[in-house]
């Protein structure tokens, strides 16, 4: 026997959580709404024989569809998909908030499907003082009832228990549930009989027709379409609204809202009587307007300081062991251009770019720790003042957060945003954010240019602090791009938010230590095989076609030594070397390519080498790393050397002038540079599908990378002209 059964529940109501408990999977999850953008499903057993494959939908306040999320719910409640509806229903609800669940729950049952209450956080509820009556809800609302704390796994084993009958009981002998809240008039009731009856027959139901009723004429009209219904059902849809609204006081609507709350006041106070306040005392400074901000301010940039400082002896060691893997493994290859390709190309690439999983862990190890305390719903609602005087939303906060690990999904959770102009906003901004892949970045130049720096008065790592700035920097010039589109081509005001603050609480260790692991196994599996590739491909680059050292160059080498060493054979095999692969490196196709493009890039501080790295970085940005690591391996002095790239990057002499190749302000302008610019195919892939157009995405990588040329060249031409060339 094997049943499809849906979770539903508000947001934030620990709905994934129960999903991952039941299923032992990892979907997503956040103490915030808008984590679950998409669906996710797993087949479950609940004892026996019986199998059930259980669905996470999104979390909805209700199915009067606002928003994707939304659609998507109510698309699978309703049997829009090509599965069919679920079988039955599993509402999850907070047991703190438990007139939010109950009102969703009623709309699940007007829809006739089989419905099983599960009350999460029940500890809490106690906690408060709340003294729920199982009987009297199960009672008034039909339905059997179980509480439970997904968190913590209590109650999770009762609930299998009980689901296990309930799904039996469902797969031998489906009934509608009684729909003892409505108490709709006779004319009422006639009404919705005439619309539900010029439904196409897939779709006809009562609770659609209900639904039709309720939802704003454009979403309805588009429903409708979607369905294949008659023009004829359109217009009677429009007939039947107005004639529902004259059948008494107010709008339809409002009379079925009230009628819906009337009975959940009644039921909660049986069933629910009145709990002792749970008190947020340190919500008046988080939510304060000035110490909120701070507060987050603050918290941000501890998170960085700890990330940058714990992560950078685990980041040497990790890639110092890579790096002589793979040179103790080429010695074992025959010939030297095998080994070049192995050591100069994979590993010098490759390995410099895993040294920076350990800083990818931590920092969204403290991301994940920050959610399940329950901290970034209230970030979104300080950000949310401030947003909204740029034209965005509070919600739009959660795709940017997003975006702090990849653009990708960051674009994909703004299906969350209701209106389109407030969709299309965020999305033009999302890649803004400074994702994980630009953080190798920011480290090997702070490893390169300001390693040597004192930390600031004693204890705070510049590192950190540049980290912050540059998280800073793409923050505001998200703000900035968002306030110049509600100002231009997408006029229009930010809808208020409504948000749900959880209780705070202790974050949970192992939990987020999986999040951190997932998201580090996505950089390595994701970003791993094109890095790869992309190595390999940069190796023939920088190798092909192989110029031999003319004899000229080979003499002027061997002239350019002291006195005391041209005497010295193999002194003057060193520098007849030295000047060969710096010779085949300036005549390869990578090297002819850098030199093209060092007009325009010579104005920013990057030389041919950084140009070569900057092209090779726009199919992925963590590529610069991968690239910088061949070119200077193939450049260096001593190819036998196995220091890292950082350190590297800080010993590079220009062999004319003596000057440092990579200053601290060129570092920075670097840094500038790869915030604002759009280095992601993946991004522009993912923009291109949810607008469903090619306009957007060229408009963004047009208008992020010219601003990140000009903001670079700002830089750096100011901080020359300021004396600190």
């Amino acid at each position: 026997m094997s049943l499809r059964l849906a979770l539903v529940g508000p947001p934030n109501c620990g709905k994934s959580t129960l999903f991952n408990r039941l299923s032992g999977g990892a979907a997503p999850m956040g103490n915030y709404p808008g984590v679950t953008v998409e669906r996710h499903q797993a087949a479950v057993h609940l004892g026996g024989t019986l199998e059930v494959m259980l669905l996470d939908l999104p979390g909805v306040n209700s199915l009067v569809t606002r928003s994707p999320e939304e659609e998507i719910t109510l698309a699978e409640l309703c049997g829009q998909t090509p599965a069919g509806a679920p079988d039955a229903v599993v509402v999850v609800a907070d047991a703190t908030q438990l007139g939010r669940g109950v009102a969703l729950l009623l709309q699940v049952q007007e829809l006739g499907l089989p419905t099983f209450l599960a009350l999460n956080m029940a500890d809490r509820a106690a906690a408060a003082g709340q003294n729920l009556s199982l009987v009297a809800l199960q009672q008034a609302l039909g339905v059997e009832v179980a509480t439970l704390c997904a968190r913590t796994g209590a109650g999770v084993e009762a609930l299998i228990a009980a689901l296990g009958p309930f799904c039996h009981a469902v797969g031998a002998a489906s009934r509608a549930p009684r729909l003892r809240h409505l108490r709709l008039t006779t004319e009422e009731q006639a009404t919705l009989g005439a619309l539900q009856s010029a439904l196409p027959a897939p779709q006809r139901n009562f609770g659609l027709a209900l639904w039709l009723l309720c939802v704003d004429p454009l979403h309805a009209g588009a429903a409708l379409r979607r369905w294949g219904a008659s023009e004829s059902s359109a217009s009677l849809l429009r007939s039947l609204r107005r004639e529902a609204d004259e059948l008494g006081p107010g709008t339809f609507v409002q009379r079925l809202i009230t009628r819906r709350y009337a009975y959940i006041d009644g039921l909660l106070a049986l069933a629910a009587p009145a709990s002792q306040a749970d008190g947020r005392d340190l919500d008046r400074f988080l939510l304060h307007p000035r110490w909120g901000p701070a507060a987050f301010v603050g918290i941000m940039f501890l998170l960085f300081q700890l990330t940058f400082s714990v992560a950078a002896p685990l980041m040497e060691a990790v890639g110092g062991t890579a790096l002589r893997l793979f040179r103790a493994s080429g010695a074992w290859l025959p010939g030297a251009l095998s080994r070049s390709l192995w050591v100069d190309g994979v590993g010098a690439g490759v390995a410099n770019v895993f040294s920076f999983v350990p800083q990818i862990g931590l920092l969204f190890w403290a991301i994940a720790l920050l959610e399940d305390s329950g901290y970034m719903a209230r970030a979104a609602f300080v950000a949310d003042r401030l947003m909204r005087r740029v034209g965005l939303q509070g919600r739009a906060f959660v795709p940017l957060l997003s975006s702090f690990a990849c653009a990708v999904p960051g674009v994909m959770a703004c299906r969350t945003l209701a209106q389109p102009a407030d969709r299309l906003r965020t999305i033009f901004i999302a890649p803004l954010m400074s994702c994980s892949a630009r953080l190798p970045v920011y480290t090997l130049v702070i490893s390169a240019v300001f390693a040597s720096q004192p930390p600031l008065w004693g204890c705070i790592s510049w590192g950190g602090l540049i980290i912050l700035a540059m998280y800073a920097l793409g923050f505001v010039a998200a703000l900035g791009t968002a306030w110049l589109l509600e100002r231009g081509v997408l006029r229009g005001s930010a809808p208020s938010m409504l948000l749900e603050l959880p209780r705070l609480q202790l974050p949970r260790l192992r939990p987020a230590l999986r999040q951190a692991l997932r998201h580090c196994g996505d950089f390595l599996r994701y970003g791993g095989p094109l890095i790869v590739s992309l190595s390999v491909l940069l190796w023939a680059a920088l190798t092909f076609p192989r110029q031999p050292l003319p004899p000229a160059l080979q003499q002027q080498a061997v002239a350019a030594l002291p006195a005391a060493e041209r005497c010295d054979p193999q002194a003057c095999r060193q520098a007849v070397q030295r000047q060969a692969r710096a010779y085949a490196l300036d005549h390869s196709l990578a090297g002819t390519l850098g030199h093209a493009l060092e007009p325009a890039l010579r104005p920013l501080g990057f030389d041919w080498r950084i140009g070569i790295g900057l092209v090779a970085s726009f199919a992925a940005r963590e590529v610069l790393v991968s690239a910088l690591g061949q070119i200077y391996a193939l450049d260096a002095q001593d190819p036998s050397d196995a220091a890292s790239l950082g350190v590297k990057l800080q010993q590079m002499r220009d062999p004319q002038t003596g000057a440092r190749r990579l200053t601290p302000l060129k570092g920075l302008s670097l840094m500038v540079f790869f915030v604002l610019a759009m280095q992601c195919l993946s991004t522009v892939a993912t923009v291109r599908r949810e607008t469903q157009s090619w306009t957007w995405p060229l408009a963004q990588l047009l208008y992020m990378n010219a601003l990140a040329y000009m903001a670079s060249l700002l830089v750096y031409q100011g901080g020359r002209a300021l004396g600190y060339a």
